[in-house]
């Protein structure tokens, strides 16, 4: 065994052993193991071999590497030229590495295409410029280890630094592992009334799922969804229903189906959700049974509504042909004004009389599931007067 070897396995072994001491063998640390552990294959006699397990390795190595300005490519090509062999079989075994590495990655599951492009990156650079063999093994130690420092002491600052600084840093890097560190950090603080830790992670990581899903029920769905907070699956179905409406409306149509379950009320709502974004209306086999139905009245409002926007969803087995409001109003520096949506589409955008009128708007509703929304957005009062909105109904026949 050379030096180089002897070097890399030493390596090998005290990078496990770190990785046991602080409880996670992070991609890093699995990645200087690994490339380590490739060091010893020099007696394989196929150079290219050799190169193509080098490059597969070294795009984990590589990958905090290349967040930061540290010279590591230039250091790494000169380690290739210093101990480099034809460049012909130089490319063929990067360009192996790197395909191989893009290739294998999405199926270890809680990977960015962002990581995938720099670990193909790293692949490919590592293939081309750093062969492992005749005495390049001590270099390339010498650069995991330094790599491997870098995770660690990310994950270090991951547990102390405030969430301002550390959460962006992270995403950036495309730390990916340290999302759960943080959202637990965040839920903590979230538990003691401060949600700004949680606001920072979300912003880094928008598809943080249990930190998303407490402070919605802390601070509500539509807090969370307009800070950022877009998971990307099903959720605790006594927020579900909420949240892919609220999804929905902000635009976000995909991440909408994707947290409903499949319960039948689930189903339910994904059959509306998707006649809104394009699809054909459809009756889902399995309608819930405190679901209006239509015809019918959908909306019987008697009090006075300041702004809000009312939902209802509603099935109508046979169809429906027209929507009927009625509505009464109270003056003051101008009258109320009320909107309808129907499949997502406005039917209608009234002014209200205060001696009441009524509307019929002719809709051509095929069988199917619906959502309808009432929007009052314009009350207004001050010390002179008052403007209301009060005695609504609305029906659907």
């Amino acid at each position: 065994m050379d030096r180089s070897a002897l070097a890399a396995l030493i390596c090998w072994a005290v990078a496990l052993a770190a990785g046991a001491i602080i409880g996670d063998v992070s991609p890093t640390l699995g990645g200087l193991a690994a490339l380590a552990g490739a060091s010893l294959l020099a007696p394989i006699p196929r150079p290219e071999i050799r190169i193509a397990l080098c490059g597969f390795f070294g795009g984990w190595v590589l990958l905090p590497a290349l967040a930061t300005p540290w010279p590591w490519v230039p250091l790494v090509v000169a380690t290739g030229l210093r101990y480099g062999i034809d460049y012909r079989q130089r490319i063929g075994a990067a360009a192996i590495a790197a395909v191989a590495t893009m290739l294998v990655l999405p199926f270890l599951g809680n990977t960015t295409l962002g990581e995938i492009g720099l670990l193909g990156l790293g692949a490919l650079l590592m293939g081309l410029g750093a062969p492992i063999e005749r005495g390049a093994g001590v270099p390339m130690a010498i650069i995991a280890g330094f790599a491997a420092a870098q995770g660690y002491q990310l994950e270090l600052d991951a547990r102390s630094m405030p969430m301002a600084k550390i959460a962006p840093i992270a995403a950036n890097r495309g730390a990916e592992r340290l999302r759960p560190l943080l959202a637990a950090r965040a839920a903590q603080s979230l538990r003691h009334g401060d949600h700004s830790d949680a606001l920072h992670v979300i912003a880094a990581f928008p598809s943080a799922q249990n930190l998303g899903e407490n402070l919605a029920k802390a601070k509500g769905v539509p807090f969370a969804v307009e800070m950022g907070w877009l998971p990307r699956e099903p959720v605790d179905e006594s927020i579900a229903v909420e949240l892919a409406w609220a999804l929905h409306d902000a635009g976000h149509p995909a991440e909408s189906l994707r947290v409903l379950g499949d319960s039948p009320e689930m189903a339910f709502h994904q059959a509306i959700l998707q006649a809104e974004q394009g699809g054909e209306p459809s009756m889902p086999s399995d309608v819930p049974d405190d679901v209006l139905g239509a015809p019918g009245v959908l909306i019987d409002r008697e009090e006075i509504l300041e702004n809000e926007d009312i939902h209802v969803f509603f099935a109508a087995e046979k169809g429906a042909s027209e929507v009927v409001l009625e509505a009464t109003g109270q003056h003051f520096l101008g009258p109320p004004e009320v909107r309808l949506l129907l499949a997502g589409k406005e039917i209608a955008n009234v002014r209200v009389g205060e001696d009441g009128d009524s509307w019929t708007f002719e809709s051509d509703m095929p069988p199917g599931v619906y959502r309808l929304v009432l929007s009052y957005s314009n009350d207004h009062h001050n010390d002179n007067g008052d403007r209301n909105l009060y005695a609504v109904k609305v029906k659907v026949r």
